[in-house]
């Protein structure tokens, strides 16, 4: 759709489409194992952009001692800990934060190796 397009439908000059045929599309390849894991040295916007696009199956990341899937999780409002280094932990009200390269993580919701699911401060009897 060129800018002759753009003008024409800011007109309200309705399109037609054409229509796409089914029989040369192709899935896209799932992604590998590696591209769904979390890298706690990179940002933390980055961590979080990865834990969405992976939904819903999940970013995969060590939490304390226990492989988890990231289901859901948000950028930190508080600020980090400067003590902590990238990839540890702490319990935060409403569950835990991880520390990423540059701000904190906090992950809403987590599936575990035994597929349980944990939500909000359930996420921290991980730590134990």
């Amino acid at each position: 759709m060129g800018l002759d397009a753009a003008q024409r439908l800011v007109a309200g000059e309705r399109l037609e489409g054409i229509a796409k045929d089914d029989a040369g599309a192709t899935d896209a390849p799932a992604p590998s194992p590696e591209q769904l894991a979390v890298h706690w040295s990179e940002r933390a916007d980055d961590i979080v952009r990865l834990v969405r696009a992976a939904a819903p199956v999940g970013a995969t990341a060590m939490l304390g001692e226990h492989e988890v899937e990231i289901l859901r999780a948000r950028v930190a409002d508080a600020p980090i800990l400067a003590a902590l280094e990238p990839a540890e932990a702490v319990r935060v009200p409403g569950g835990v934060m991880v520390r990423a390269a540059d701000r904190g993580v906090v992950l809403e919701v987590v599936r575990t190796e035994d597929d349980a699911v944990l939500r909000g401060e359930a996420i921290a009897s991980l730590l134990d």
